[in-house]
């Protein structure tokens, strides 16, 4: 066994699988007082959390379907565009991300190269691969939003992806009852293009999603019921505060692409996915869901599914989890290192999910520091604190004696910006 299939195989084993395991259980649990018959698991996040749903449903004896959905932030958003109202539309396609250029920008909009041309043509742009200032942004964003070649093309690529997104849920038998959906979570965006979808095609049902953790949703009058194991919006700050959702993405980590669009393949529709991770990767991918689903297979810690009491298991995953994520030993950081990561739903880019940290940038991050920025940032133009993919992993890299100060000093600012949030 190679040393990082050792190291990814004993974190599989103690950190995610028993983490999954304890969310799953929370998930059938809830469906099953709930009465739900049909669980849809959205790709890609959903994959291994579907998989330990089958191996439980048996175990525990209950009588819930499990479907595998394929969809995306991209996917979703590109089919309802023409359907947004207008803060809505601009939020998705100008939202700031780790790199932002005007080429990135398009490419949300899901348009072809000879559609860029033309508008690039038209607003007299130089340089669509150069990032973004804000300003620029700003000013990018009401030059092409007021620009009508961009709307025209943007609202007819919209609707006939809308009309095959939507036979794809049909096909799905989406529209047959209530829809009870299992994600990852953060902010709810995926459930609301949901809903937007389906209501413009008069489905009469609720939407319900059951995720691991949101910190903002939308509203429930119109995008349905939010739950959530492990924090919401206004409850359990403490495991916020240690926590990185990147970092749990991978952990979620499915061995097929993106769901970038539908198409036909005879009379079924079927997703058109990106080819975005190396062979490498999603060996390593495949290796961790078969350790994940070992642990399933061989783990009793739950005889009964009624047993399961959720706020003593959330703290144990807490336990875990914090540990994991802030406190990462070097064998497991340079093992996620083999893990490219992208913050934008084109995964146009990417990034390692763990980067070396310098002493400046982390004296940047001491509170005291960055509320001195605060306050006087319009007035000596101080440039933002660098944003981190997964910063604790950051910390391995510096000689243990430093690591306690600076982490605390980050349990400290997040805290805080996560109460006066």
């Amino acid at each position: 066994m190679k040393d990082s299939e050792k190291t990814l195989y004993e974190y599989s084993q103690t950190v995610i699988a028993p983490v999954l395991f304890r969310y799953v259980c929370y998930i059938l649990k809830t469906a099953n007082l709930k009465g739900v018959k049909k669980l849809y698991f959205l790709a890609r996040d959903g994959y291994v959390l579907k998989n330990i749903a089958e191996i439980l449903l048996k175990k525990y004896n209950l009588d819930i379907e499990c479907r595998y959905l394929y969809v995306s932030r991209y996917s979703l958003r590109t089919a309802t565009y023409h359907l947004m109202d207008k803060e809505t539309l601009e939020e998705c396609i100008f939202s700031n991300s780790l790199k932002l250029t005007p080429k990135v920008i398009f490419d949300r909009c899901n348009f072809e190269q000879d559609d860029i041309d033309n508008i690039i043509n038209e607003m007299n742009f130089d340089d669509i691969n150069k990032p973004l200032t804000y300003k620029e942004l700003i000013e990018f964003k009401d030059s092409l939003i007021n620009n009508k070649l961009f709307c025209d093309i943007l609202f007819a690529k919209s609707k006939k992806n809308y009309e095959i997104a939507s036979q794809y849920l049909k096909q799905e038998k989406v529209f047959e009852d209530d829809f009870y959906i299992v994600d990852s979570g953060w902010i709810g965006s995926m459930q609301k293009s949901l809903s937007l979808l389906l209501k413009n095609n008069d489905y009469q049902g609720k939407i319900v999603g059951f995720y691991f953790g949101i910190y903002s949703h939308p509203d429930e009058k119109i995008n349905g019921e939010y739950n959530s194991f492990y924090f919401s919006e206004n409850k359990y700050t403490k495991n916020k505060v240690k926590f990185n959702n990147n970092l749990f993405e991978y952990m979620l980590s499915a061995p097929h692409g993106m769901t970038k669009s539908y198409g036909y393949n005879g009379d079924i529709i079927e997703a058109v996915m990106s080819e975005s991770r190396s062979d490498y990767e999603v060996g390593l991918v495949k290796y961790q869901i078969d350790s994940i689903v070992e642990y399933i297979n061989e783990n009793n810690d739950i005889k009964n599914i009624c047993d399961f009491d959720i706020d003593t298991e959330r703290n144990k995953c807490f336990k875990i989890l914090s540990r994991a994520m802030t406190k990462p030993t070097i064998d497991e950081v340079n093992l996620f290192s083999n893990f490219n990561f992208c913050d934008d739903s084109t995964e146009s880019y990417f990034y390692s999910l763990t980067e070396k940290v310098s002493y400046k940038e982390l004296n940047q991050r001491l509170i005291f520091v960055r509320i001195f920025n605060k306050l006087f940032k319009k007035i000596i133009n101080i440039k933002n604190v660098k944003t981190y993919v997964w910063y604790y992993a950051s910390l391995a890299y510096i000689p243990k004696s430093l690591q306690p100060f600076y982490r605390y000093n980050e349990y400290l600012c997040e805290y805080i910006r996560l109460r006066v949030k």
